[in-house]
């Protein structure tokens, strides 16, 4: 009894080193591929797929905010933008972290997220946003 016991804790620690390590090699990569696509001059900002093949792109090239639309076939230039015309000023990096992620779930559950309008965030599992209460009183 007291080596399946030792068995089943080895194996369990074994699975944990192995998640432990691969959520480090997720962490490397992810540095390793944004070090890649964003240049100290060039950063795409946002990307908003429109189509299984075509899109648009905020872009800032060299401190000027371009939209730039895009398809399996061409790029085009849309409009250069000023920085007054963005809504939100760009912030680099990711939103949140694997563990900011991780606390999340496991204070909301397991759910589909839905988009909260009145804040512009947003929300895992809760109940009564306004996409929630449109459908509820038409």
């Amino acid at each position: 009894m007291r080596d399946e016991v030792l068995s089943l804790l080895f194996s369990l620690i074994g699975i944990l080193l192995i998640l432990f390590g691969c959520y480090l090699f997720s962490k490397f990569a992810a540095k390793k591929i944004n070090s890649f696509s964003n240049t100290q001059n060039i950063k795409i900002l946002e990307k908003v797929p429109l189509s299984q093949d075509k899109g648009l792109a905020l872009a800032q090239i060299c401190g000027k905010y371009y939209l730039i639309g895009f398809s399996s076939q061409t790029i085009e230039l849309l409009k250069e933008l000023s920085e007054s015309d963005l809504s939100v000023p760009p912030k680099s990096g990711p939103k949140s972290s694997f563990l900011e992620v991780l606390q999340e779930v496991g204070k909301n559950g397991w759910s589909v997220k839905s988009f909260d309008e009145d804040k512009g965030t947003m929300e895992a599992g809760k109940k009564g946003t306004r996409r929630n209460k449109d459908k509820e009183n038409p």
